[in-house]
């Protein structure tokens, strides 16, 4: 047990520095940017994204895909909420927050 919370500090201490939380930030704003772009899933995004990561080093350049991963979910919603949706995921988005709305009302 002790072996598994060393390795989990080792791997926090790996992504803890500096660089690494510029490129996480870098990636969750890149993210959020093509994933509220209609039709572009998260997916999708860090596919077309993937060539920027290519003069990284593996550990930053994981990090960063990481963040266009989660941004990219959080931009879809914004495209969901706002006009009509794109893909399967983002309609169900939407059927709950026109459900939560009109609780409100």
């Amino acid at each position: 047990m002790a072996e598994i919370f060393k390795n989990l500090g080792l791997g926090f201490g790996t992504i803890a520095n500096f660089q690494s939380l510029i490129f996480i930030f870098i990636g969750m704003c890149v993210g959020i940017l093509g994933g509220a772009i209609p039709g572009i899933s998260p997916s999708m995004a860090v596919a077309l994204l993937l060539p920027i990561t290519y003069s990284l080093s593996p550990v930053v350049a994981m990090v960063m895909l990481m963040g266009i991963y989660i941004g990219a979910n959080y931009g879809g919603s914004i495209t969901a909420v706002a006009i009509e949706p794109t893909t399967a995921d983002r309609l169900r988005l939407l059927q709950s927050t026109r459900l939560e709305l009109r609780r409100q009302r």
